[in-house]
């Protein structure tokens, strides 16, 4: 059975572009596709990539129906925008994404600016 994506990507804290690292918080769906009532939600995937509207080629598991916050690092992405969404997932690995499901998320896209300088080293004040 798969599952309304209603879930609400908060973007939060995007770490130095080297290594960086983004927060999600989102509220967790209540009800299937056809607006019954859960019954196999294995967990979500969050999708990502540098194109608004997709396609996003890089994806984190979830496997967890409970969660309702995950951190991904995403890598060195200075200088870049990325977009991304979430997807529910049932037991039998379908996705609410898939032909026939509801969909995803709403997108949620960050930029992730230059590295700042690293400060200056053995500097001594002149007297």
């Amino acid at each position: 059975m798969r599952y309304a994506v209603v879930l609400i990507l908060n973007f939060l804290l995007p770490a130095p572009a080297m290594g960086a690292s983004v927060t999600f918080n989102w509220s967790p769906p209540s009800t299937s596709c056809d607006g019954s009532a859960l019954s196999d939600l294995f967990g979500y995937a969050i999708l990502w990539g540098t194109n608004s509207g997709g396609p996003y080629l890089n994806q984190h598991n979830v496997d967890d129906p409970g969660a309702t916050s995950v951190t991904i690092n995403v890598g060195s992405v200075e200088n870049q925008t990325l977009y991304f969404v979430a997807v529910s997932v049932d037991s039998s690995g379908n996705r609410s994404d898939d032909v026939g499901g509801c969909g995803t998320s709403n997108e949620v896209a960050q930029y992730f600016g230059p590295v700042p300088p690293s400060p200056p080293r053995g500097l001594v004040a002149a007297q």
